[in-house]
């Protein structure tokens, strides 16, 4: 799987933002905003345990996700540092520690020894690239939305522009490997579905708790023009093979009783 174009493509253009945070002092923003950006920097600062399951699981052995892994570990974290220094010049400074233990919340997520079992099921490593997948078009449109909140502030907002690039970069990576396992194996095409359905939450709810992250983002899943766009990531999982029928934010919003944008 190494001679994948996917990720031979992702390789091309992989690499760190390079940033300077003298470039901007204090910025007026919407403190809904501010706080936003403080809550994702955690959520980013969190990929260390994200990659652990990935480990754990057994992932990584594969040639794709064991070269592209290390890469991706290592924007997530530099993501983590300028969205913590985006707070800061709204006025919240980072965390003495960056995972909000206390809010933190496993629940419906598998223990680490079944993390490690689920990871021989076929169609698991496909489910965990879809979920990935999903995960960083929320990201990309959660960056659009913050470059858009900081337009006060050009540099700040092009720097959320660039982060919302390099998620759409993970993003392509993520769904071509899952699209590649898929089309590979029927097996995988029909249990990858569920278990996907299965573990598939909200970006940032492992490590904020339900709590917090309806505080933070409810408002947004609410406002119809950033649903719209969030929606977009169900149509983008429907598109992989077998999963034609998987829509995890509808299922998400007629679960809480939110209504769907027209």
């Amino acid at each position: 799987m190494g001679g994948e174009r996917y990720l031979e493509r992702y390789l091309g253009q992989s690499g760190v933002i390079e940033w300077d945070r003298s470039s901007f002092g204090p910025v007026e923003a919407d403190p809904a905003a501010v706080r936003a950006a403080w809550l994702l920097a955690c959520i980013e600062a969190d990929s260390t345990s994200q990659a652990a399951k990935v480990e754990r699981a057994g992932f990584a052995r594969a040639t794709d996700v064991g070269t592209f892994l290390p890469q991706w570990y290592e924007e997530e974290q530099e993501h983590g540092r300028v969205l913590f220094a985006v707070a800061a010049a709204g006025g919240i400074e980072p965390p003495s520690s960056a995972r909000l233990s206390s809010g933190a919340d496993q629940r419906g997520q598998p223990p680490g020894w079944v993390g490690a079992l689920l990871g021989r099921v076929p169609g698991a490593a496909a489910a965990y690239l879809a979920t990935a997948a999903a995960a960083e078009y929320v990201a990309r449109c959660m960056y659009s939305w913050l470059a858009e909140a900081y337009a006060g502030s050009p540099v700040v907002s092009r720097l959320l522009r660039d982060l919302a690039a390099q998620e759409a970069r993970h993003l392509g990576f993520y769904r071509a490997a899952a699209e590649a396992r898929l089309v590979r194996s029927a097996p995988a095409r029909q249990l990858a579905p569920s278990l996907f359905t299965r573990f598939w939450r909200p970006v940032g709810v492992d490590t904020l708790g339900w709590s917090i992250w309806f505080d933070a983002f409810g408002g947004l899943i609410t406002d119809p023009v950033l649903q719209r766009r969030f929606l977009g990531m169900d149509r983008m999982v429907a598109a992989l093979p077998g999963f034609e029928q998987v829509a995890p934010l509808r299922s998400f919003l007629g679960a809480h009783g939110i209504a769907v944008a027209a």
